[in-house]
């Protein structure tokens, strides 16, 4: 999502609900698509904590469900999330 789209979301919400000062906010963020210009957006939107979507490090698996990440662009993702990022796991087992 685009900041600003990002920024005029949350906007949208907060004139339909009432969001409490202290209220966690919560994302999860594609590590390929987070840029310094989309976590500026997310802080100025409230978010309190960004999840980093990794589905595995293992490149078989990423090609099966089509979602090429390297450690590196993961670990990138990491540091322009700064202390309130951390990683979501979903684990996908073999039948």
């Amino acid at each position: 999502m685009a900041p600003q789209l990002l920024v005029d979301l949350a906007y949208a919400l907060r004139c339909i609900f009432f969001v409490v000062p202290d209220a966690e906010i919560a994302v999860e963020v594609d590590p390929r698509t987070l840029t310094n210009n989309l976590t500026q957006a997310l802080e100025y939107c409230g978010v309190t904590r960004a999840s980093l979507g990794v589905q595995s490090f293992d490149p078989r698996v990423q090609r099966t469900i089509n979602r090429l990440q390297s450690f590196e662009q993961t670990a990138a993702g990491q540091v322009c999330g700064g202390s309130t990022s951390t990683f979501s796991m979903v684990f996908l087992f073999r039948r």
